[in-house]
């Protein structure tokens, strides 16, 4: 009786959230991978770099004291970017991905129906942090019912 507490104790804290994580993560990237065999790809000139600033904290004489990285700190760089669609009207964009570089160019897929929804460099509303939920649901998720078989299947094995 203990063994089936400790089975439903690991599904409702390790299982059940991981599959969850490694579940939504796998739509996210089926859902990437559809809007780019569907969108239409073209050239986006760089007409901005806005700086990215961090808030972070340091501690000077036992108090703590805000500071900001900016982009000579290694804060990086948001892209403004323009481009244009078939139909040859503009659109400017700020996608989410931090550039480390300046760059003159980028590429931009977009939807055809609306050219607002966009990916640039391969950066897609999100950038790797799918995978990572991909990885910690597996752990999380995957690996804990192995070892729920595991724990049913030991007394058949043994006899």
């Amino acid at each position: 009786m203990q063994s089936l507490a400790v089975n439903l104790l690991v599904i409702l804290v390790f299982a059940l959230p991981g599959t969850l994580f490694f579940f939504l993560a796998l739509w996210e990237i089926r859902e990437e991978i559809e809007f780019k065999k569907n969108a239409i790809t073209t050239l986006g000139k760089v007409v901005g770099m806005v700086p990215v600033k961090y808030k972070s904290q340091s501690i000077e004489g036992g108090h703590r004291v805000g500071i900001t990285r900016t982009p000579e700190s290694k804060g990086g760089y948001f892209f403004r970017i323009e481009f244009q669609d078939q139909c040859k009207d503009s659109y400017v964009v700020q996608p989410k991905k931090v550039y480390k570089k300046a760059a003159d160019s980028v590429t931009v897929y977009y939807s055809k129906e609306d050219p607002n929804d966009f990916m640039v460099d391969g950066f897609y509303k999100e950038g790797i942090q799918k995978y990572y939920r991909l990885v910690m649901g597996s752990i999380l998720g995957i690996l804990p019912l192995f070892y729920i078989l595991y724990t049913l299947l030991r007394p058949i094995f043994r006899s």
